[in-house]
């Protein structure tokens, strides 16, 4: 039964075709993940002085002054991939990015710093948008803001395989929350700070080292709209 059991494990193993560990040596063949994971919810609870957030329209509704960026000034043609040294910033000059095409204030990319970022042009996946992440599976992604910002927000494209992705929130002090989502196609996931600490880094990593991809991000010093504008329950969300 055990030389049975060996036997099957092995012809399991070799039928198993060898995958790319980068996004910029993937199969010819290869076929997008297509599952999307509906998440519109309210904010979560926080976590010390952070409320988390899976719903897009809530963060921006008392968010309104958080600036965009959709990596869609990339040099990375439609249908291509491209894989950059270093991290994607208002003064990066590679072949991916052009010095000033991304706006100021924010440094994202792949962990180590000396790793690649990948970028993913339109159509390359099927996706409308241009995507940016670690372009080595196992790395890291890590967001940087100079000046710390008080709210963040991203659109999560696990164009590879939805699982879990867990986020680590740094302000000067160090390690201020942590947070875990189960993301796939299409998932949004923010965070925002109600104390006088604001935010300076975001780690995303994996347990198994799957591959993460963003579409756009939000981020900004957490300017509020006025009480008389905000819900009731928007408030009641931020300062529980």
């Amino acid at each position: 039964m055990m030389q049975r059991l060996m036997v099957s494990v092995l012809i399991c193993l070799l039928a198993t075709p060898v995958f790319a560990t980068n996004f910029t040596d993937l199969p010819d063949d290869f076929v997008p993940n297509t599952q999307t994971v509906e998440q519109i919810q309210p904010a979560r609870e926080q976590n010390r002085d952070l409320t988390f957030w899976n719903d897009e329209g809530e963060l921006l509704t008392l968010f309104p002054s958080l600036v965009f960026e959709g990596f869609d000034n990339t040099l990375v043609g439609m249908g291509e991939m491209m894989g950059c040294l270093g991290m994607i910033s208002s003064t990066t000059d590679d072949e991916c990015f052009e010095p000033g095409t991304i706006v100021e204030g924010i440094e994202i990319g792949a962990l180590p710093d000396s790793a690649l970022y990948v970028v993913i042009g339109e159509q390359a996946f099927g996706n409308f948008t241009p995507w940016i992440g670690p372009n080595t599976f196992e790395d890291a992604l890590v967001a940087r803001f100079d000046p710390p910002v008080a709210a963040f927000g991203c659109m999560f494209q696990m164009a590879i395989v939805a699982c879990d992705i867990n986020m680590e929130i740094y302000g000067p002090s160090g390690l201020i929350g942590t947070d875990t989502i189960f993301a796939s196609m299409n998932t949004f996931w923010g965070v925002s700070n109600s104390a006088d600490e604001m935010i300076t880094e975001i780690i995303f990593t994996t347990a198994l080292g799957e591959p993460k991809l963003v579409d756009y991000v939000w981020f900004g010093d957490g300017e509020t709209v006025a009480t008389q504008e905000a819900t009731w329950d928007q408030l009641k969300s931020f300062y529980k």
